[in-house]
């Protein structure tokens, strides 16, 4: 084995191990509920379920919710254990 890896303290505590091996690793724009650039409303709603489809067989997914819960606010506007977080105005169907 190598030196092991040294993580700055302010990067280290955005990881929450209770999250690792989430199956979303790597693919953290799908989970963002506002359009992406140029993407249209329909885009966003096939996007928006896949990554819901994605949380339904996550192993994380009880403690996603709950990581998600604890940071309140801070988990608005993204998909946490299949759930769109803190989203105003819009409905939610699309979003399923």
């Amino acid at each position: 084995m190598g030196k092991p890896m040294h993580i700055p303290a302010a990067v280290a505590r955005l990881a929450d191990p209770r999250l690792y091996g989430a199956a979303c690793s790597g693919m953290a724009p799908a989970f963002d509920v506002e359009p992406l650039d140029g993407e249209e409303q329909q885009e966003r709603a096939e996007r928006l379920a896949v990554a819901v489809k994605v949380c339904t067989g996550c192993p994380v997914r009880a403690a996603c919710g709950t990581v998600a819960e604890e940071l309140g606010r801070y988990a608005a506007g993204l998909v946490w254990s299949g759930t769109a977080r803190g989203v105003r105005g819009r409905p939610r169907k699309d979003m399923r």
